[in-house]
């Protein structure tokens, strides 16, 4: 599902000078291909929000907000939390759970032990944490727990018992990808690729050709050639275009 680090930097090499393959170097292509990356997969975010608003077609396939879930759940993981810390790839939190686990109440199963029904803990902001803790009517219980964001890898939860009774806190939540990385070996005097050294993109692999457009463009401005930026948004408008248009035939 990944895309080969090689081939995007190969395809930009190529276009960028047909003669010439110095002009971009592992570093700035290294560069480059994380920005390009990021760009992308926040896009993933800012979209799947808008086609939320929209009712999708009856074929999986070409459903948008399907297609949009397929390329987040490569980033999808999950998490025990320890010390209400979490953990530091941690790029968007989802839902997170307790589950009480408790010893088997009677001599006969000793060693065993109860586990109950996950609970969901409800997020709240920081300050309707705050507001809520000021009334027992309101303040998290066990039966509706409540947490929020107390840093950028690091959380609040009410009641706080859930953190010292023996009890399981689990969270989902979506990754940063790994930065990309196109590794070689200087042979010669020339850079060799070097697969075992390098990082593929971690994106859907339909989104090759986006790399590779996106790329071109900060490659262009940073190299002063008009005509390479104009020819990768050219592109890339006609790919824009063409998605509008299948999402307006949905609707």
């Amino acid at each position: 599902m990944s895309v080969s680090v090689d081939s995007v930097y190969q395809t930009v090499l190529a276009i960028t000078n047909k003669e010439q393959r110095g002009n971009i170097t592992p570093q700035d292509f290294n560069l480059l291909a994380k920005q390009a990356q990021l760009n992308i997969f926040e896009e993933y975010f800012y979209d799947h929000g808008k086609q939320q608003q929209f009712s999708g077609t009856q074929t999986e396939f070409s459903d948008p907000l399907h297609i949009l879930e397929e390329k987040i759940n490569i980033f999808r993981s999950s998490g025990t939390l320890s010390s209400l810390t979490l953990g530091p790839n941690v790029y968007r939190l989802g839902e997170l759970t307790y589950t009480h686990v408790v010893d088997a109440p009677t001599d006969e199963d000793a060693g065993n032990q109860i586990t109950s029904n996950p609970v969901q803990v409800t997020e709240v902001t920081n300050r309707e944490f705050k507001l809520y803790a000021r009334s027992p009517l309101t303040k998290g219980t066990i039966k509706r727990p409540i947490y929020c964001r107390d840093g950028e890898f690091s959380i609040k939860i009410s009641p706080d018992t859930l953190t010292t009774d023996p009890s399981v806190l689990q969270y989902e939540y979506v990754r940063k990808p790994a930065d990309p990385s196109w590794g070689y070996n200087v042979v010669l005097g020339k850079a060799l690729y070097n697969q075992s050294r390098s990082v593929n993109f971690e994106v859907h692999a339909s989104e090759e050709d986006s790399l590779v457009q996106r790329i071109l463009s900060m490659v262009g401005i940073s190299i002063s050639k008009p005509e390479v930026v104009q020819s990768s948004t050219n592109k890339e408008l006609i790919k824009t275009q063409s998605e509008k248009s299948m999402l307006n035939k949905t609707l």
